[in-house]
C-alpha cells in the first residue's frame, strides 16, 4: 500500500528502524475490519465477540488501537436520563 510504504521512508528518514513485516502483517490483519456504518448482523456480532475473547492481545488491534471500552455504570445511566444506580 502506497502509504505503508510512505510511512516505512518517513521512519528511516527519522532515523527510525521500521519492521516492514510486521508492519505489513498490521495492515493485513486491520483491512479487513469491520468499519463504522457497516451493517452488522447479530450472529455476525456474536461470532465477533468470540474471536475476539479468543485473541492473544484482544485489547488493542495490531496497530494499538483499542478494541474494547470500559463504561462506568453512572455513565450508562446519565446517557438514559436515569439516576446512577449503587454497586
Amino acid at each position: 500500500a502506497p502509504e505503508s510504504l510512505r510511512e516505512t521512508v518517513d521512519a528511516l528518514r527519522r532515523g527510525e528502524d521500521p519492521d516492514p513485516q510486521s508492519d505489513l502483517l498490521a495492515d493485513l490483519a486491520c483491512h479487513p475490519s469491520l468499519k463504522a456504518g457497516d451493517a452488522l448482523s447479530d450472529e455476525t456480532a456474536r461470532k465477533l465477540v468470540a474471536a475476539l475473547a479468543a485473541c492473544e492481545t484482544p485489547y488493542a488491534c495490531p496497530h494499538g488501537r483499542p478494541t474494547v471500552l470500559t463504561l462506568a455504570p453512572g455513565t450508562l445511566a446519565r446517557g438514559f436520563e436515569r439516576a446512577p444506580t449503587r454497586e
